[in-house]
């Protein structure tokens, strides 16, 4: 065949495509998505994907006071319309690790039939699976507490990462506490956070947490409960705090027949309140809820300096339609041809309850985006994504 009749059949069958061409469009509609540009190199007349500039996060002028996307719920879910803040706070000294004696009460669960139910919430789904979500969860809002609420303690966890499914009051000073299971799921009881009203100080109180699922915990070689108060908070700046005495860990005894998976666990340890009347919270370790990650992009976001160089991307959203964004840390590209660098990508927190490795993304975004020599060199030189 003709060396110039190939030409013209290659030209027929496989045109060269430049931007907004069909074979531009055809790729831009098979990718699913919007963040890519296709378009072709001038010289090598080859079409080039590249992701477009970066749209700014958040839909509403970039001032501190805005609001911020409201999170999205499962719709079962009861949620307070509360947000729960807690202040920064760094202990002057390290705490001190609990040194057991091998002496410490191991209380059995005795459950509903030896107490009093004084806090209930289970969420209630026709389907055991993921259907829809709304802001704020379910509409209907029902009464947690069937008891009296003026005697005794009050406990509360429906608001972001609380977990508490039910406590029974066994005495006026000892309370089993029973934890929710991550969502659509039978197991996976180890991370705690709720908060506790109507205390009294000088009380020493007694806390078990019988349904925790892991055989080895650090509880048992000095780790202690972290504790909140707000009276703390408001009058001496006091933070997050380890509390605890007596504290113990330790298997539950196992029914007959019973599958080793299903064996649980007991946390229990003694609590003194600091003050009468104060809104205390307990948890497992410290907090980092969605909000707080909110609040902390849009400071970033509305940061003088610290916004020139970290750019804040739509990556995808949850299952519950909740954005999910990445963050992007390096220098800005001069002039039209983008330079060239490493990329160094970086995740955290997998799992619910792993709040520490959320602490320490922040941490290591905020050395990033610090005014230190060492951020410097490696935001002009790497291109380092969250």
């Amino acid at each position: 065949m003709d060396a110039g009749v190939v030409k013209d059949l290659q030209a027929a069958l496989f045109p060269v495509c430049t931007k907004g061409s069909y074979l531009s469009s055809l790729l831009q509609n098979t990718l699913k998505t919007n963040q890519v540009e296709i378009n072709t190199d001038s010289r090598t007349l080859r079409p080039v994907a590249r992701l477009k500039e970066p749209r700014d996060l958040f839909a509403f002028p970039r001032e501190l006071d805005c609001p911020q996307q409201v999170a999205r719920w499962p719709s079962e879910c009861q949620v307070l319309e509360e947000r729960i803040h807690h202040i920064e706070y760094v202990p002057p000294a390290p705490e001190q690790y609990y040194q057991s004696t091998g002496k410490e009460v191991q209380p059995k669960a005795v459950g509903e039939e030896a107490g009093q139910v004084v806090f209930q919430y289970y969420p209630m789904s026709a389907v055991n699976y993921f259907s829809r979500s709304s802001v704020g969860g379910s509409k209907y809002f029902l009464e947690a507490c069937p008891c009296d609420r003026a005697e005794g303690l009050r406990f509360e966890s429906r608001f972001e990462s609380g977990n508490l499914a039910k406590v029974v009051k066994v005495t006026e000073c000892y309370y089993e506490l029973y934890l929710r299971t991550d969502l659509y799921t039978n197991r996976h009881m180890q991370w705690f956070y709720f908060r506790v009203e109507n205390t009294r100080a000088h009380i020493t109180y007694r806390f078990s947490i019988v349904n925790l699922s892991k055989a080895e915990s650090l509880y048992s070689v000095g780790m202690r409960p972290l504790m909140y108060s707000t009276k703390d908070a408001q009058l001496n700046q006091v933070g997050w705090k380890r509390c605890g005495e007596n504290i113990t860990y330790f298997r539950n005894d196992s029914q007959n027949g019973e599958d080793e998976a299903n064996i649980s666990f007991t946390l229990s340890f003694n609590l003194d309140f600091p003050y009468d009347n104060d809104l205390v919270f307990l948890a497992h370790c410290y907090p980092y809820t969605y909000s707080d990650l909110q609040d902390y992009l849009i400071r970033l976001q509305n940061h003088p300096v610290k916004s020139m160089y970290s750019k804040l991307r739509l990556l995808c959203r949850s299952l519950a339609g909740n954005n999910v964004y990445y963050l992007t840390v390096t220098a800005p590209s001069l002039g039209d041809v983008p330079r060239k660098k490493k990329a160094i990508v970086i995740t955290a927190r997998v799992h619910p309850g792993e709040t520490p490795s959320s602490w320490m993304m922040k941490g290591f975004m905020d050395f990033l985006t610090g005014d230190s020599d060492q951020a410097k060199v490696r935001y002009l030189t790497l291109s380092i994504k969250s």
